[in-house]
């Protein structure tokens, strides 16, 4: 990408709206083809008061409010007619408890899970779990798949 924000948890979904038509309210040669936004609220609200909860009604209702918007500014921009808006969520979410709990020793065997970390800090900071489903795997195939 030619354009670009590192992730923060600030800017308020309105705010990443804005930032987004200011990259698309740019003379042809410098808009972006491709413009990615993503807003994290509703994720990071229902991680922190549970998917039931008032909190994530408020916080649907505010990135229902920057649609509104991001629709009303591509309009504004007369590109409504040229762009294609793709929503997605990463995950669903449901209230947890005992009832809802599942053993991971269940489903694979402790020697088939592997952790790998970065290779440097400026990769992204997470963790990948690679897991093996053929229970029957031998290490050196295990070996293979990590390549």
């Amino acid at each position: 990408p030619t354009q670009w924000k590192r992730f923060e948890e600030k800017p308020e979904p309105n705010e990443i709206v804005d930032m987004g038509l200011g990259w698309l309210d740019q003379p042809i040669e410098n808009r972006p083809s491709v413009l990615v936004l993503y807003c994290h609220h509703t994720d990071s609200v229902g991680h922190k008061f549970g998917p039931d909860s008032p909190e994530v009604a408020s916080s649907v209702a505010q990135v229902d409010e920057a649609m509104g918007r991001l629709v009303a500014g591509l309009h504004r921009l007369q590109l409504d007619d040229v762009a294609n808006l793709v929503v997605v969520s990463h995950h669903g979410m449901v209230e947890i408890g005992t009832n809802r709990m599942i053993f991971l020793g269940d489903f694979v065997f402790p020697h088939s899970i592997f952790e790998c970390s970065p290779v440097s800090e400026e990769e992204i900071h997470a963790t990948i779990v690679i897991v093996v489903e053929d229970r029957n795997a031998s290490s050196h195939r295990l070996e293979q798949i990590l390549q």
